[in-house]
């Protein structure tokens, strides 16, 4: 063995065979070869686990993918993968941060354990750092968290395996739609409702969402991807000549409507269950992509629409404002979603992505003007002819910040100054009002040089027989010998 360089056993036997050396007897010397085993280490086979899992959240794999090398059109990097042992039903998680695991899993447990009251029992995972932050709730909930061992992801088969079938569909769908690659987190959570309803040779070619759910899928509810959509916008038009709908590339099934996701060429996602398809045709490339855009080389990223998504670093998924759908219990969409979101935080004007509008289309009439050339005309503001007015109220004052401040300056100056002293009116009494007094000073050119705000006493309506002040004073209460006080 050592003589021809730690060969296998059975090649130093069939050497052996063949030659007039005479093999050492067991006991003179073990077959063992410490050698070998330092140099030859490798993966040992792993054996099937034989563990048979009756009910729902018995054990739950998780596992996050990620990062994509393209953030999607929403802002998602990663996403965190959910796999019962029983059903082998998925959910999925969009995330922006690895750090946003422990609130999305704490959301799931809540999610599964209503839903099919029954408790989560068991947790595999990896030994990724995403996970040790759950390791305190683990123990709150007792939960029993299994690891596999370092560098071992086979452990985690099960898992591992959902990812690939999940990139490998969404994958398909965003090639055969023409869709850009960043949307790539609307195809993925569209191959998660999927593979949901598809049989599956795991769990004896049942769908999971039979086991689970213990009905079958309704596959009249599904539409192709990226396919031409004309959603019903009516109850968005301004005025009653509008068109009722529009051109819109459909983008999956809403988790928390029964409808569909419809992106318009605005860039706004609507939802409706009134939803017309026309499935020969994929619209992207006709909707977003120009023609100066057309003209650039496929390696290139084309420029997509700005979605309407989600803002909120605790949700998951992808926030869209709703045409309301009409009640109803169909399973396409309820109970419970296989990609969960919080739905607190919808909003129908607000648009997260940092990716431009598609740009109009261009002027192609052969007339050349300005414009065309890049010529632009510095505009000219008549200003010397604009005169400056004193307001007359202060309504109107307060309309405009350079006022205001005055006014702020003045009564700052008239309490450091201790102008006057809070008092009781006295009795029979009635106390005499103010006003401001406004007005522009200016240099010789006629430029301003200060806005001047005054707060003077109404004197004029003090009675007969009192000192009646000049305007700039100001009154504020009444000696006991019925005289008033001026404050300069």
């Amino acid at each position: 063995h050592l003589r021809l360089g730690h060969p296998h056993h059975d090649s130093l036997t069939k050497a052996l065979q063949t030659c007039n050396i005479r093999l050492p007897t067991v006991n003179k010397i073990s077959d063992f070869c410490d050698s070998c085993c330092i140099a030859k280490s490798h993966r040992l086979p792993s054996q099937p686990s034989t563990t048979i899992y009756s009910k729902p959240l018995e054990l739950v794999f998780l596992d996050v993918w990620g990062p994509a090398s393209l953030e999607s059109s929403c802002g998602y990097l990663y996403f965190l993968t959910c796999v019962d042992a029983c059903t082998k039903y998925v959910w999925i998680y969009l995330l922006r941060r690895k750090s946003d695991v422990s609130s999305n899993f704490q959301n799931f447990k809540a999610l599964a354990e209503k839903q099919f009251q029954t408790p989560l029992k068991f947790v595999q995972t990896d030994g990724g750092g995403e996970f040790r932050t759950l390791i305190p709730f683990f123990q709150q909930e007792g939960i029993l968290h299994r690891l596999t061992c370092p560098y071992t992801h086979h452990q985690n088969g099960t898992v591992e395996r959902r990812h690939r079938h999940i990139v490998e569909l969404g994958l398909a769908m965003l090639h055969h739609s023409a869709l850009p690659l960043n949307f790539w987190d609307h195809a993925f959570l569209t191959a998660t409702y999927l593979i949901n309803r598809l049989p599956s040779s795991s769990v004896g070619f049942q769908s999971p969402y039979k086991l689970i759910h213990n009905k079958d899928p309704d596959y009249a509810f599904l539409k192709i991807f990226g396919c031409s959509c004309f959603p019903l916008l009516r109850p968005y038009n301004q005025h009653k000549i509008q068109p009722r709908s529009e051109e819109c590339v459909f983008l999956g099934y809403s988790p928390s409507h029964k409808g569909y996701k419809c992106l318009s060429r605005s860039g706004r996602i609507y939802i409706s269950k009134d939803v017309i398809f026309n499935e020969g045709r994929f619209p992207y490339n006709d909707l977003f992509v120009t023609t100066t855009q057309a003209s650039i080389p496929a390696t290139s990223v084309s420029i997509l629409p700005s979605l309407v998504c989600s803002h909120n670093p605790s949700s998951s998924t992808l926030i869209s404002p709703a045409i309301t759908a009409s009640s109803g219990s169909s399973e396409s969409n309820f109970l419970p979603s296989s990609t969960p979101v919080n739905s607190s935080t919808t909003s129908p004007t607000a648009s997260s992505s940092s990716h431009s509008p598609p740009a109009p289309p261009r002027n192609a009439h052969p007339m050349i003007t300005r414009s065309k050339n890049g010529i632009i005309q510095p505009r000219i503001n008549p200003t010397l002819l604009l005169s400056n007015v004193e307001p007359k109220t202060v309504k109107s004052a307060l309309t405009d910040p350079h006022w205001l401040s005055a006014m702020q300056a003045e009564l700052t100056a008239l309490h450091a100054n201790h102008t006057w002293t809070l008092v009781e009116l006295p009795s029979g009494r009635k106390p005499i009002g103010c006003r401001w007094v406004f007005h522009l000073k200016e240099n010789p050119d006629g430029s301003i040089n200060k806005y001047k705000a005054r707060l003077v006493a109404k004197g004029f309506i003090s009675n007969l027989g009192l000192i009646s002040l000049k305007p700039f004073l100001l009154l504020l209460s009444l000696s006991p010998s019925g005289l008033c006080s001026p404050l300069l």
